[in-house]
């Protein structure tokens, strides 16, 4: 990596992770649970502008989740997630040797999902066969939408109208989740009609094979030979009352991608203040590692539609809650 800060960087950190993962940047967090997964019912879900875009969200082969083997987030907006599973309809024959062989050894197809996000969301899945026979199964991605405002995760209170639609886009195939929601209101004197229009669009592309859509979950009917891969590029775009927020990043652009967001960071990164003193250079990685983290941890707060212009922007109060302009929060984290 060409860019100061960067000169450190993990794939997935094998470290105690709390129950519920959160990546974000800017106005839009991912809260999944510690296995990259959204079941819904819960304070998770994908979240733009304080509104959960999506309530639940599940990888599944034959209707079954896979195994989580590391998962983690790499960078604030990035998340990796590694997983097993058993070859569908393989049968092992039984150890009569040391008769130590853990079941994980059986999961020999492996998932490996890659997400940043970047205004919207972007996720990259790519399946690989390592065992020496083709395999067959159904790979399925369960998912769903409720568009609750952040305050009402637990009582719902708004009573909107939510439709979904599945289509042909070119090359591609869309999920769309479009939600409306309108009230009258009296307050103090004022009176008026007050109108809510949110939406989502999960866009498949580059998909190794044709999705369908049945059920709540899209399809992907995959066959694999021995070693061959298989990949689907997912994208989540938020649209704000009639305004669609771009995906900032695509397929394979994990680490390679330099958006203008990217930039605007790292001048914060390379430039903010530092401190230099004989003792130092004898600190320990922890404390060094600590200092650098506080820099990242500010960088995170940052709301890049209220920038002033690249060295002049505006804190968020606190994630993954309060990623909004609050006066009193505001100005204590400034």
């Amino acid at each position: 990596m060409h860019l100061k800060h960067r000169h450190q960087q993990w794939l997935v950190r094998i470290n105690p992770r709390p129950q519920t993962q959160h990546i974000s940047q800017g106005r839009a967090v991912l809260a999944t649970d510690s296995a990259g997964q959204i079941e819904g019912g819960s304070t998770e879900g994908f979240f733009v502008h304080e509104t959960r875009m999506l309530s639940r969200y599940l990888h599944l082969i034959d209707g079954k989740p896979p195994l989580k083997i590391a998962c983690s987030p790499v960078e604030q907006h990035s998340w990796l997630g590694y997983y097993g599973v058993t070859p569908p309809g393989l049968q092992w024959p039984k150890d009569t040797g040391s008769g130590a062989m853990e079941p994980v050894s059986e999961e020999t197809i492996e998932l490996r999902v890659s997400r940043t996000v970047g205004f919207g969301l972007h996720e990259d899945i790519d399946i690989t066969d390592f065992t020496q026979t083709p395999s067959a199964f159904d790979f399925a991605i369960e998912l769903d939408a409720d568009f609750a405002d952040q305050a009402e995760i637990d009582e719902r209170q708004q009573k909107g109208k939510l439709q979904r639609q599945w289509k042909r886009a070119g090359s591609a195939w869309e999920l769309v989740f479009d939600y409306r929601a309108s009230h009258r209101y009296w307050h103090q004197g004022n009176w008026g009609k007050g109108q809510l229009h949110r939406k989502l669009t999960v866009r498949i592309e580059n998909a190794g094979s044709k999705p369908s859509y049945e059920d709540g979950r899209i399809h992907f009917p995959i066959k694999l030979k021995p070693g061959e891969p298989w990949h689907v590029c997912i994208k989540m775009i938020p649209e704000i009352e009639g305004k669609k927020l771009p995906v900032l990043y695509g397929c394979h652009d994990f680490f390679a991608a330099d958006t203008e967001l990217d930039r605007r960071r790292h001048i914060f990164l390379n430039e903010a203040t530092h401190f230099r003193t004989k003792e130092s250079e004898t600190l320990s990685s922890v404390v060094i590692q600590a200092l650098r983290q506080a820099k990242n941890d500010l960088a995170a707060l940052r709301l890049y539609d209220l920038d002033a212009d690249k060295r002049d922007w505006t804190m968020a109060a606190g994630l993954p809650i309060y990623v909004a302009l609050f006066g009193r929060e505001t100005l204590t984290a400034s």
